[in-house]
């Protein structure tokens, strides 16, 4: 479970078609690079919280290209250039049973409503795995026109797999 905080706990990650598109993209692009399998996330307005699995041992490497994309492009969506990510370290933890995994997931997919954010995670108009979504294939995502240019690393296109856990 990786869950990384904004700075001053600001919400630079408040929901918008904007912000919502681009987290998807390089969650399913960062994923896709090295080997990580998403299961399920959750993005509220000031963190979020990830359940993947890492069979290469390549944790490290897509945390920093994650996050260092979100925090580029975001920055540059609205206009500043300060620390996007807290000065805490992110959030590891382990999950060693099938049971921990469960619990995990269902944790991060109720983080809105468990927040009083919302009465039903299915409202939460941020990026938020939905239970119909996980193992039902992959979701095509688009990079977004802000901070990306053509012929750059990050492509056009990529696909978003929610997938289930293995037992």
């Amino acid at each position: 479970m990786l869950t990384r905080r904004c700075t001053q706990r600001q919400f630079l990650l408040q929901p918008s078609e904007a912000v919502n598109g681009a987290l998807e993209h390089l969650l399913a692009y960062a994923a896709a690079k090295y080997g990580i399998r998403v299961h399920a996330c959750c993005v509220l307005s000031n963190h979020y919280h990830l359940i993947v699995h890492d069979p290469l041992g390549n944790i490290s490497s897509f945390q920093q290209l994650f996050n260092s994309l979100v925090a580029r492009s975001l920055n540059a969506h609205y206009g500043r250039w300060e620390n996007f990510w807290s000065s805490e370290e992110p959030s590891v933890v382990r999950l060693t049973r099938s049971e921990d995994v469960f619990d995990k997931m269902l944790y991060t997919i109720c983080n809105p409503v468990s927040s009083f954010l919302v009465e039903d995670s299915k409202l939460w108009p941020g990026l938020c795995s939905r239970p119909e979504h996980i193992g039902a294939g992959a979701h095509a995502t688009e990079r977004p026109e802000f901070f990306f240019r053509d012929g750059g690393p990050v492509p056009r296109t990529a696909e978003l797999r929610l997938e289930t856990p293995r037992g």
